[in-house]
């Protein structure tokens, strides 16, 4: 009989192996398993001391679950009531198939007593509006501004805000100032209650040079500034670009206390003060029926704010609030240095708040910095001044502080750069901060005395007082000399404008030695149209601002003398070799020249105290990179 054949595997052998295969194959799909997920767990509960909680979840595609402190297994879908007396982190492990876990860890918060019995902050009631519980009023919006509060608990915040540091009056530590906000930019103050499971870490670093990091408890309670006075100083100039500055000054100040002040004060070439300091109910009133003036002035920035601070008494948490669009080119014998330390001799804070492309945010983020206040700049969504204007009432009455230690005499560096984090269990925020250590000496663009009318050379009575002021000085220090340097505006150029520009030097000098100033202090020049502040003359304001006598002081202590060692056609270039030279050891900027109808770039070298010391680099650089370096 003949032998049966397999039609599909003719080979007894190659079917045997086949077989043992897909049996292998079975046993092995059988071991697989799919991904255990996460179905339901709670990863925050807050309870009041004394009551239970009960904890529920439920994993898919898991075996069995084990909890920390249990030795017996739980399902995948399991509850489990505790009764905490204190605040724990409780582990729970869910085992699947093939070695697969997944660990999730709920944090319980139990309130103590003390906690519970906090009343709600009394009621504030103000001038024609009102907010009858400050911690109720709670913001709706995204946004990255101290907005509001809220009484959520920490699983709510979305970020840490460090507002400002500040050093001590012995200069061995440093104050942090910060807060905890969700993400509508709500305070979340009621994570104090939980201060002893939350960590602090602040991490100090110097430029690669020195580094520590302290750790810290989050403080028991946030920081409450019962009372604070307030001193708005606005620029001229900013009344003429933001006509909403007065209603956004009218929302921030519905945020103060009654037993709150404020006071408002205008500034050109002089300071101002419209409204004098009083109760802030009071200041609501007046602030809305008072109209804001318009003026076109320069903006003596450095001067106001010292005449501002001379009249305070610092006995009292006071706070100066400065909004403009502009650098200080007026201030004539005032400089950021005196307004450093007028204010820290005071412990005034001063609060920056600039707008625009005009604005070198480094100045006034140094001013701030040095004065422990908070520093804004927007280049163009000037929307968000008000939002600015918001956080710095809220951020100077209700924080976070902490302290750090802190030598500056220790550290060689430039900045003192600050990292502050906090965490609860896996939770973590944190944001860094830039502190300047060193002393720092920013360039002056020009300092001017007035301003003229278009092909006229009479000054101004708004002037006068500028003029005559510098006048007083020249005559008190008969050693000072200066420079004169008029200058024209671009619609001006049809006529002479070298011509028009230094007659203008010359009405200023002859006012100058009327007052008893001796010639021979005075130096006189035109410039025409080469020197526009702005290039593109579209409104009477740029217009004047190109109609202008400014000052140049020939000092050695204020290192008058410079070198033009580039021109270039375009102010990114001009960017560059200020980088070159700046990598080089050279203190360095560049100017806008108008020269052959065009705007041209001139690149500078400063810092010089002689003409004869200019005159030296001038040539070592001429001749080591072949160029044709002027000193001016």
């Amino acid at each position: 009989m003949p032998k049966m054949v397999n039609l599909y595997f003719p080979r007894y052998n190659l079917m045997r192996i086949f077989l043992i295969s897909c049996l292998v194959f079975l046993v092995l799909l059988s071991c697989s398993s799919e991904r255990i997920i996460v179905n339901k767990f709670p990863n925050y509960i807050e309870i009041q001391k004394g009551d239970s909680v009960c904890i529920s979840w439920e994993f898919l595609n898991a075996k069995f679950v084990r909890v920390s402190g249990y030795d017996y297994d739980f399902n995948p879908s399991d509850s489990l009531w505790l009764k905490p007396f204190s605040s724990l982190r409780l582990d729970v492990v869910a085992y699947g198939g093939g070695n697969q876990q997944i660990t999730q860890s709920a944090y319980i918060l139990v309130n103590s007593k003390e906690n519970q019995s906090v009343e709600p902050k009394k009621t504030i009631q103000r001038g024609p509006r009102f907010v009858e519980d400050i911690f109720s009023y709670k913001n709706t919006q995204k946004t990255n501004f101290y907005s509001g509060f809220s009484d959520a608990p920490i699983s709510n915040v979305s970020r840490l805000k460090i507002l400002r540091l500040s050093e001590d009056t012995n200069f061995d530590s440093l104050s942090v100032d910060f807060v905890l906000l969700d993400e509508n930019g709500n305070f979340c103050y009621e994570v104090s209650k939980h201060s002893s499971d939350i960590k602090l870490q602040i991490e100090q670093k110097c430029a690669g040079k020195f580094s520590s990091t302290e750790y810290l408890n989050l403080a028991k309670s946030f920081k409450i500034d019962e009372r604070i006075d307030v001193h708005f100083i606005i620029d001229y100039s900013v009344l003429n670009d933001i006509p909403q500055i007065k209603q956004d000054i009218v929302e921030s100040i519905k945020f103060l206390d009654i037993g709150d002040r404020v006071s408002l004060n205008f500034f050109g070439v002089r300071v101002a003060n419209v409204i004098p300091l009083e109760r802030s109910d009071k200041f609501l009133w007046d602030l809305e029926a008072f109209e804001f003036p318009r003026s076109n002035e320069l903006s003596s920035v450095f001067y106001s704010l010292c005449s501002l601070i001379d009249n305070l008494d610092g006995e009292t948490n006071t706070k100066v609030v400065l909004i403009t669009n502009r650098m200080d080119n007026s201030s004539i014998n005032y400089t950021l240095e005196d307004v450093i330390s007028k204010a820290k001799s005071k412990k005034i804070t001063i609060n920056c708040i600039t707008f625009g492309n005009e604005v070198s945010p480094y100045v006034y983020k140094y001013l701030s910095s040095k004065t422990g206040g908070n520093f804004y700049h927007f280049p163009w969504k000037l929307g968000e001044i008000g939002k600015s204007l918001v956080e710095v009432i809220l951020s100077s009455k209700y924080y976070f502080g902490a302290k750090i230690k802190f030598s500056k005499k220790e550290l060689k560096c430039k900045d003192l750069d600050i990292k502050a984090s906090v965490s609860f269990g896996n939770i973590s925020f944190s944001d860094e901060y830039s502190f300047p250590i060193q002393d720092r000496t920013f360039y002056t663009n020009y300092q001017a005395v007035s301003l003229f009318e278009h092909s006229d050379t009479t000054i101004k009575d708004v002037f006068l007082p500028t003029i005559d002021n510098l006048a007083n000085l020249l005559i008190t220090h008969r050693n000072l000399t200066l420079e004169l340097i008029g200058t024209a505006s671009i619609g001006e150029s049809y006529s002479d404008p070298v011509k028009l520009s230094l007659e203008r030097a010359l009405a200023v000098q002859k006012r100058l030695v009327s007052k008893g100033v001796y010639p021979s202090q005075i130096r006189t020049k035109g410039i025409g149209i080469s020197k526009p502040i702005y290039p593109n003359e579209d409104d009477e304001t740029s217009s004047l601002f190109n109609r202008r006598v400014e000052i140049r002081w020939l000092l050695p202590e204020i290192l008058p003398f410079t070198i033009v060692v580039d021109t270039v056609s375009s102010e990114e270039q001009a960017e560059r070799k200020v980088e070159f030279w700046e990598k080089l050891g050279y203190k360095s900027y560049y100017d806008r020249l108008f020269s052959r109808n065009q705007m041209m770039y001139k690149v500078v070298l400063w810092g010089y105290r002689t003409y004869e010391e200019a005159e030296r680099d001038a040539v070592r650089v001429s001749r080591k990179f072949k160029k044709n370096a002027i000193v001016e």
